[in-house]
C-alpha cells in the first residue's frame, strides 16, 4: 500500500510539472510588450537586444545571448530583471514604466527553466521525450 502511496505521488508531481509549461506568445511576449519595448524594440533596440519576438529574444544582445535554456542565474536577461536593473530608471522615470511585479518575474524563470525541456537536440529518427 505504502508504494503505491509513494508512486500516486511521483505521478501527480510528474504530471504538475509537465502542466506548468509556459507559453511564450501569451505570457512571456506580453510581459515584454508592456514592460520594454519602448527601449528594446524598433529599428535600434537599446544593447542590440530587440525583445519583440521569440525568435529576437534567443538571437541575443550585442554582448551574446541572454537567455541560457534552463540556468536562470547564468542569463543575463534574468539577472537584469531580477535584479531590479530592468526595466532601468529612465524607462521608470521618463516613461512611467514600473519594474517588474513578482508574477512577471516568476514567469520569466519559469520559462527559462521549462526551455530545457524545450531546446532538445536529437538525432534524425528519433523522438526525445523531456530531455532523454
Amino acid at each position: 500500500m505504502r508504494n503505491y502511496l509513494i508512486l500516486s505521488i511521483i505521478l501527480l508531481s510528474f504530471q504538475h510539472v509537465l502542466g506548468q509549461s509556459i507559453d511564450y506568445e501569451t505570457q512571456i511576449q506580453p510581459i515584454f510588450d508592456n514592460s520594454c519595448m519602448p527601449c528594446h524594440g524598433g529599428s535600434n533596440p537599446s544593447s542590440g537586444l530587440d525583445l519583440t519576438s521569440y525568435e529576437n529574444v534567443m538571437a541575443g544582445s550585442n554582448s551574446g545571448l541572454v537567455v541560457m535554456a534552463g540556468d536562470i542565474e547564468n542569463s543575463l536577461l534574468w539577472q537584469e530583471v531580477s535584479s531590479g536593473d530592468m526595466p532601468n530608471n529612465i524607462a521608470n522615470n521618463n516613461l512611467g514604466i514600473p519594474d517588474l511585479n513578482n508574477e512577471g518575474l516568476q514567469l520569466i524563470s519559469e520559462w527559462i527553466l521549462d526551455l530545457q525541456c524545450m531546446v532538445i537536440l536529437c538525432e534524425e529518427g528519433y523522438t526525445c521525450i523531456l530531455g532523454e
